[in-house]
């Protein structure tokens, strides 16, 4: 059971991610912009505090159908990337039927094996995140007495601050669950997720 007086922070997730699309976005040719990716993720953590977590977990290239459906697959080979230090601030409570969450300001940092440094853009566009209680648990592997699955979605701007992608621009947006705990016997965090980032540099520099 999830216990009702639930309002907490998470600080989210260690994952790894390639590039599995890049198109091009300016349409005279230049195949760099916008860059995008589609990426799937696990994490797994155990709190650090009250209403605090630790999450870490790998990520992959998501793997597609011909008809766009995301496959379950995931290929240990195809990890490039972590997303560390990222503290999600839930508000409200998990009996409410919608409960938003956003990213905490300087966390959120995705590091690309290339070099590439992105980070939440919590100035601008800060991340706007939701658990829909209201859709009832997702039916899944982890549907147990001490774990409710539930489904998450949102969006929020990043920037890039080194690499490759300095200087870029672009968002963030998930599509997954959060596996909560009832803090009772069970306390570890879990969940996955496919997300997109789209990249770009922008004709005036954002601050």
């Amino acid at each position: 059971m999830v216990r009702n007086n639930f309002k907490h922070k998470v600080v989210a997730t260690v994952l790894s991610m390639i590039p599995v699309l890049a198109v091009a976005g300016n349409g005279v040719g230049n195949a760099q912009e916008p860059s995008e990716y589609l990426l799937k993720f696990d994490i797994v953590g155990q709190p650090t505090g009250t209403g605090s977590f630790i999450i870490n977990g790998p990520g992959y290239a998501a793997i597609t159908t011909s008809t766009g459906a995301v496959l379950d697959n995931k290929n240990p080979g195809l990890m490039h990337a972590k997303l560390s230090g990222a503290e999600i601030a839930f508000q409200g409570y998990l009996t409410d039927p919608v409960v938003n969450f956003t990213c905490v300001a300087d966390s959120c940092r995705i590091e690309f094996d290339d070099g590439s440094v992105l980070t939440s853009d919590s100035e601008n566009l800060p991340l706007q995140g939701r658990v829909a209680r209201v859709y009832g648990p997702v039916q899944n592997e982890n549907l147990t007495a001490s774990s409710t699955p539930l489904r998450i979605l949102g969006c929020g701007g990043l920037k890039g601050i080194a690499g490759p992608m300095n200087g870029m621009v672009g968002s963030i947006c998930f599509n997954g669950t959060f596996n909560v705990p009832d803090f009772q016997t069970n306390f570890s965090l879990t969940g996955g997720s496919n997300c997109t980032i789209v990249m770009h540099k922008p004709i005036v520099a954002v601050p």
